[in-house]
């Protein structure tokens, strides 16, 4: 039975795969880039994020790439009915709330338990206005020693940019200054949420 029951299992998440993948491109979204050569682990590091379309956006990528992905998620969010589905989908349940647990090290154990893994972090944290960035990518690629792999949209286009990397081992104050520069190239869902470059020259 349990076999049966995963292969049923199998089945069903290559029809989510190749749906959204079939109503990525029907709705005119494509994606330009790659993972660089030779990157078997990295972090992709996702901005603008301002809307739940995010994910579709997200997920069209990864279907697209057909590279292994992992979803940093929090673990009260792996609930009936959409536990399986995430999960399938390469979630990765944090306990955010649990005293003393270390977030960075949490999550750069991820590497360790794949041999060939793409973490997908939106540094932002949030789909509101904010005008700085969470820095914990940073210190997870550091720590795990991955590539950083910057992703972004291009929702006027219907685009999603990937390939261009940030330098680890720069400053963290340095690889953030990067990647607002490489943001400036993307167009958010909602432009009015995108706050994170206000003042930017």
């Amino acid at each position: 039975m349990l076999e049966v029951a995963t292969i049923g299992y199998d089945k069903q998440m290559r029809f989510i795969k190749w749906l959204t993948l079939k109503l990525f491109r029907l709705s005119g979204w494509r994606v330009e880039g790659n993972i660089p050569e030779g990157i078997q682990k990295a972090i992709i590091v996702g901005a603008p994020h301002t809307s739940n379309w995010d994910l579709f956006y997200t997920l069209g990528l990864m279907f697209t790439l057909d590279r292994r992905f992992r979803l940093v998620i929090k673990k009260e969010a792996l609930v009936f009915p959409i536990k399986g589905l995430l999960l399938g989908l390469g979630a990765y349940p944090i306990a955010r709330t649990k005293q003393g647990t270390n977030l960075v090290d949490q999550i750069a154990k991820i590497f360790e338990e794949d041999q060939e893994c793409c973490l997908c972090i939106a540094p932002e944290g949030t789909r509101k206005a904010v005008t700085e960035l969470k820095t914990g990518f940073y210190h997870i690629a550091n720590k795990a020693g991955v590539a950083i792999v910057v992703g972004y949209p291009d929702c006027d286009n219907k685009v999603v940019h990937i390939g261009q990397l940030l330098d680890s081992s720069k400053s963290e104050d340095e690889v953030i200054r990067d990647f607002k520069t490489i943001l400036k190239q993307a167009v958010a869902k909602r432009p009015e949420n995108f706050t994170l470059l206000d003042g930017e020259s």
